[in-house]
């Protein structure tokens, strides 16, 4: 009876162990990698493995991050006979994952003289420098839960005072209803959004006859209502447009709104190239964007001049391009422009690195260290203010596929002096109100700007205090059209003061429309007294 049970239980130990090696397999086969890892695991602490599935067991340590438990299994199968060039390479990124470059270096080198279908030459560069860069000394790192609850979520622009990204949204077949769960929704879609604060965010609407578009980047051309953007349409019938195009179209900065969306004229279907991830410098003269065709090599990174509101013909940026991936442009204000590259050494996938910017001269890269920058691919750095920045990454620490990082610096101490001072009461007593005049419907600045060299001296050494910019209409037009216009003269005037020196958060706009006329005159208005109501005025409160 003894002998019977045990060949039992021996039996059933046999049947649950196929059972489960067939679940790993099935795992693997549907790239479900963590559970296969998992599997693979649970399989091999009775069992060893058959040496096909270490290399599954491997590759999926690998896929999912696992690099502490996948180094001793890839080495195990390096030490077998004659294993494919493949696991030399994943050898070598995940030594580069646990930041033994050392091993990492020798395992890309073995993998080069078996093999050549990835270029390792830059990842061998890379092993050489990384032990000789210093991190960035930083204060915080977070990715709130609250803005990464989808699979995908970008930085987008940081335009007013308002973060955009751009999120996953799950839509039924019509393309009209959201569905909560973007894993069993028919379609899903990248839509823009603005944060109202670090953990929420409200969508941006998008007035456009197809439903069934995804916006994955966007930028705004200063001194307009006018946004350029890249456009997909993933269930056309027609290839070319599955890949992302560049649109422009209008959008209403307050009802945060955006339609008579519109090819522009170098959306990339003139030569049948995939553009995308516009960004355009804060004067309004150059739009950088990635292109993806026959004339490129990978993703190359174009640029584009505006001259009387037209739009040269895009050239590449060759100093910047590389045989590999150059992506994701950002503009800092109007010398300083971010991007992602796998073509420079770096720590791994996609690298951000910044460029100064002068005319249409590129100058010498840097490359910020660690923390922005990780094994994984980081990219759309954007600056808030001095002393924070967010991006994207897809590092295995994210709550999605892609999180969207907020970035904290050490602030620079500033000396606030006392406003007891003669300079401080003397600038006050003498300070006077500065008009700054727009033409009939426009809010984009004239030549003469006023100076204000003084006011950014001054508000550099006297921090409490801050402006107020009201933006004034005449009364022709609607009160919901004029308060918009309102919006968007003080917005323009924040923007260059902001150039100009001001901080950010020293600057508060406000619209007040056709509704507080500086120069009443009732329904009796010339010309001329239309145009002393078409104004944004800059008012101090000094403390």
């Amino acid at each position: 009876m003894r002998i019977i049970l045990v060949a039992v239980l021996s039996s059933l130990s046999f049947s649950l162990l196929s059972q489960s090696l067939t679940e790993a397999r099935t795992y693997f086969e549907n790239y479900e990698y963590a559970r296969a890892a998992s599997a693979y695991d649970s399989y091999a602490q009775i069992k060893e493995l058959p040496l096909e599935d270490y290399k599954r067991w491997v590759y999926s340590s690998y896929i999912i991050g696992d690099y502490k438990k996948g180094l001793p299994i890839s080495d195990s199968v390096l030490r077998t006979k004659s294993p494919e060039p493949l696991f030399y390479y994943i050898n070598g990124e995940i030594n580069m994952g646990l930041k033994n470059y050392e091993q990492a270096r020798s395992a890309y080198v073995k993998y080069q003289s078996l093999d050549d279908e990835y270029d390792v030459s830059v990842k061998i560069a890379s092993c050489e420098l990384i032990p000789t860069w210093e991190p960035q000394a930083y204060v915080t790192l977070e990715n709130p839960l609250g803005i990464n609850d989808s699979k995908a979520n970008i930085v987008g622009q940081y335009e007013h005072d308002v973060l955009y990204v751009f999120k996953e949204v799950g839509v039924d077949s019509t393309g009209s209803n959201q569905q909560d769960d973007v894993d069993d929704a028919p379609l899903v879609l990248a839509q823009p959004f603005f944060l109202t604060s670090k953990t929420s965010e409200q969508r941006v609407t998008v007035n456009y006859d197809n439903k069934n578009i995804a916006i994955s980047s966007m930028a705004f051309v200063p001194g307009s209502d006018e946004v350029i953007m890249s456009v997909t349409k993933p269930i056309s019938n027609k290839e070319i447009d599955m890949a992302p195009h560049l649109y422009i179209g209008k959008y209403d900065q307050v009802n945060h709104v955006i339609d008579s969306l519109r090819l522009w004229e170098f959306s990339g279907y003139e030569d049948t190239s995939a553009c995308a991830h516009p960004t355009i410098n804060s004067s309004g003269t150059m739009l950088v964007f990635a292109k993806d065709g026959i004339f490129t090599s990978g993703s190359d990174l174009y640029y584009s001049n505006r001259s009387n509101g037209s739009w040269s013909e895009p050239k590449p940026i060759s100093k910047l391009n590389t045989g590999f991936d150059e992506m994701y442009p950002k503009f800092s204000g109007d010398t300083l422009l971010f991007f992602s590259s796998d073509g420079y050494p770096g720590y791994g996938g996609l690298d951000i690195f910044s460029v100064p910017v002068n005319g249409n001269t590129f100058g010498a890269m840097s490359h910020p260290t660690e923390p922005v920058n990780s094994l994984s691919d980081d990219f759309n750095f954007v600056w808030v203010n001095a002393d924070s920045a967010v991006f994207s990454s897809n590092r295995i620490s994210g709550h999605g596929d892609d999180d969207i990082y907020f970035i904290g610096y050490k602030k620079k101490e500033v000396v606030i002096e006392k406003p007891d001072s003669s300079d401080f009461f003397a600038f006050v007593n003498n300070w006077k109100n500065v008009n700054i005049y727009f033409n009939f419907d426009k809010y984009d600045l004239s030549k003469d700007f006023a100076k204000v060299d003084q006011l950014v001296e001054f508000l550099g050494h006297y921090p409490n205090s801050k402006i107020i910019i009201e933006g004034h209409t005449d009364s022709r037009g609607t009160d919901e059209y004029n308060m918009k216009l309102g919006y968007n003269r003080s917005v323009t005037v924040k923007d260059e003061l902001i150039k100009r020196g001001i901080h950010p958060s020293q600057i508060e706009t406000v619209s007040k429309g056709e509704t507080t006329p500086p120069n009443p005159c009732d329904k009796k208005c010339t010309e001329a007294d239309h145009a002393l109501n078409r104004v944004a005025i800059i008012i101090l409160e000094a403390k």
